[in-house]
């Protein structure tokens, strides 16, 4: 049996009520990217622009090529995901209550901003984006 895996899911949502400050989210579109069928385009290091990471210590690192951004596993040499997004900033890195790791990165632009979560264990990654709110 064949047996076919979602490597990247892209998750789209949108602010749909706010109460005491909080705001609600609504997912109103989730979707693959086709393009991920054959999984990340590997792109050498060596014809990238510039990788940077924190420490030498770094699991990943955020990799630039032609104004594009991409995570890159330092230590496996190899594209996390693709190098579409804008600038990335890392965020965060968490241990869940099973003992995986995640580590977080994000991004802003003008009208949303967006954050990719990688599992480290698999570097499997989501991605989700949204709107920013008005002002």
């Amino acid at each position: 049996m064949k047996r076919n895996y979602l490597k990247t899911v892209c998750v789209v949502l949108g602010i749909v009520a706010a109460l005491s400050g909080l705001g609600f989210l609504l997912i109103y579109g989730l979707s693959d990217h086709e393009e991920q069928d054959e999984g990340v385009a590997q792109i050498p290091l060596e014809v990238c622009d510039s990788l940077m990471a924190n420490s030498i210590e770094d699991k990943y690192g955020i990799v630039y090529k032609d104004g594009k951004c991409g995570v890159y596993d330092i230590q496996k040499r190899e594209n996390v995901t693709d190098i579409e997004y804008p600038p990335l900033y890392f965020s965060t890195r968490t241990e869940m209550e099973d003992g995986s790791w995640y580590s977080y990165f994000t991004w802003e632009e003008e009208t949303q901003t967006g954050t990719i979560g990688v599992a480290e264990a698999t570097n499997t990654f989501m991605v989700v984006t949204m709107p920013k709110k008005d002002k």
